[in-house]
């Protein structure tokens, strides 16, 4: 009898601890970045990560790119950070992530692309909800929905003195280049910044960056991601736009031809209308040295197996001028190009 009161003694304390326990994995909430969890700070009900944080993702600060520039109202830090993977050039200058001081402005590019800007603490954060381009799912508890909660990588919380402020809105912009429209790529399986969320709960969110080689899906079809520019140092110079590539996608449209992108092939539908095009001369696109807008240079291929180095920039397709000239593609398609011109062959 001793033994049996012993046994649904234990079992009992054992139940009551595994109760406890669902409840507490229940009210635990954690944030992770490729797998691993990190801090981060809630306040009304939204999620903002540190920006230092990305570091330790495959992300680099651009210490070519990044400047501090004096204007009349504040100084302005921008940081400017890269995906490692797909940053196009083979040298670069790693920087740091700069402390707040007081009175500066700070403006932060991801991947090329210009994100909202908070600092809290001394440190600099990012909107989580930005990041991955969609709602975050955490619920608060109520009693602390109204104040700044600090969260470590075990979930633990810790009520903070002063609130996390926004100090620069979400432009968008490109680095020093013009804003970029959400829907200009409308990337279905990630966000602008090229992050998703890989689990978003009511305990969990899971952020996974994109790798070089994943698909990207866009309103125009599917590509691989294999390298990003913008701006001064990894950006396209208008030079080498005008004088080494075509912009490929006008072309087509005004051949009769339509174009979409499915994994990485370039797929052309129509038969042509016989038109001839003669090369026209490039304007010089006013005094900027730079493309305004960001790009993916990506290696597409056609149905003959030739492939093309192209650019694209959300809205417009570029190829190299000489991958265009080396396939023969468009005798398929009644067209023969040479030296930036389409003859028709009817």
């Amino acid at each position: 009898m001793k033994r049996s009161l012993v046994f649904l003694a234990t079992a009992c304390a054992l139940c009551v601890a595994w109760v406890l326990c669902k409840g507490m994995q229940a009210d635990t909430r954690t944030v992770e970045i490729e797998g691993e969890a990190i801090p981060y700070i809630c306040q009304n009900e939204k999620v903002y990560v540190y920006l230092k944080d990305l570091l330790d993702s495959g992300f680099f600060v651009d210490a070519a790119e990044s400047r501090t520039l004096e204007t009349r109202s504040a100084m302005v830090s921008e940081i400017v950070l890269w995906q490692e993977d797909v940053y196009p050039e083979e040298d670069k200058k790693i920087g740091d992530i700069p402390h707040v001081q007081d009175g500066w402005k700070y403006e932060t590019y991801i991947n090329g692309l210009q994100i909202g800007t908070y600092a809290c603490q001394g440190e600099l954060l990012v909107d989580a909800e930005e990041l991955i381009g969609q709602p975050v799912s955490f619920k608060e508890d109520a009693s602390i929905s109204k104040k700044t909660v600090l969260y470590d990588q075990n979930g633990n919380e810790e009520v903070l003195p002063e609130n996390l402020e926004q100090i620069t809105k979400t432009n968008r912009n490109s680095v020093h280049g013009n804003p970029e429209a959400p829907n200009r790529f409308s990337f279905e399986n990630c966000s602008q910044y090229l992050m998703r969320a890989e689990k978003n709960t009511a305990h969990r969110l899971g952020i996974d960056v994109m790798q070089k080689g994943d698909i990207l899906k866009t309103k125009k079809g599917s590509f691989p991601l294999e390298e990003v520019k913008a701006g001064e140092c990894a950006g396209v110079s208008i030079l080498t736009m005008q004088e080494e590539y075509t912009e490929l996608s006008s072309m087509l449209n005004e051949l009769g031809i339509s174009y979409s992108f499915n994994n990485g092939k370039l797929e052309l539908q129509g038969k042509g209308n016989g038109k001839t095009i003669k090369r026209k001369s490039t304007d010089a696109m006013g005094t900027i040295p730079q493309y305004p807008y960001r790009m993916f240079a990506m290696t597409l291929e056609l149905s003959n197996g030739d492939k093309l180095d192209c650019l694209y920039d959300g809205e417009k397709l570029f190829a190299a001028n000489n991958d265009l000239e080396q396939t023969d593609i468009w005798k398929e398609y009644g067209y023969v190009y040479e030296n930036g011109n389409w003859t028709s062959l009817k």
